[in-house]
């Protein structure tokens, strides 16, 4: 039962050992940035029943109040179609540190019903999961000991995103990478937030971001 219920070949010349100039793999650009460490109006900020966007305890703030649900922003950045990356620093917070909850990326987004979800649970577990009307699992919650678990605890995720397939890493840690292709359309990604279904103990879950980044991915 898933957790998440919701809405080289290096070219090597025989008459030197350098590589080519054309053979070097370009550095990635940055697209979009932001440190999200103040409000500068183009984040979506809402306060409600059931979740919160907010810029607040040092970042930005998204908070699930509903059990087995995720709330996510998009970024204030248009991606086309083109490989990418995305990389943010969170730090969980639970209202009950007994119980556990999960954030990360929404991304490959085309529409409220066409996105993929990469997420790190605080009991030290991440998943991948494609949405397009239905759930598809890319990877069940599996354990990863490169994520910091607990409330409180503070972890630097990445996701790299080409044709075919997608990596993702924690702390600088390789996590894997699963085939999951870009969509020949898409427009968003961003960050999202959620809480456990009843049966995997509901609380309260806040992400605070910072250090928020979009890259091509050469």
């Amino acid at each position: 039962m898933n957790y998440l219920l919701v809405a080289a070949s290096i070219l090597v010349l025989t008459s030197s050992c350098k590589k080519k100039d054309d053979d070097v793999k370009p550095s990635p650009v940055i697209l979009y940035q932001d440190k999200l460490v103040t409000d500068n109006d183009t984040w979506y900020k809402l306060n409600t029943n059931d979740y919160i966007l907010e810029f607040a305890q040092g970042g930005y703030s998204i908070v699930s109040n509903v059990a087995g649900y995720f709330y996510s922003s998009r970024a204030p950045y248009n991606l086309s179609a083109s490989p990418y990356i995305l990389q943010v620093d969170v730090t969980t917070i639970l209202q009950d540190v007994s119980k556990s909850g999960y954030v990360g990326f929404f991304f490959n987004s085309s529409s409220n019903t066409n996105y993929s979800v990469f997420c790190i649970y605080t009991d030290g577990k991440y998943g991948i999961w494609k949405y397009d009307g239905a759930y598809t699992t890319v990877i069940s919650p599996t354990y990863s000991a490169a994520i910091r678990k607990g409330s409180g605890s503070k972890n630097t995720i990445r996701l790299a995103q080409n044709k075919t397939h997608v990596n993702v890493q924690v702390n600088n840690q390789n996590l894997g990478t699963y085939a999951l292709a870009l969509p020949p359309t898409m427009n968003s990604a961003g960050l999202m937030v959620g809480a456990m279904n009843l049966n995997y103990g509901f609380t309260q879950v806040r992400g605070v971001f910072n250090n928020f980044v979009i890259k091509t991915n050469p």
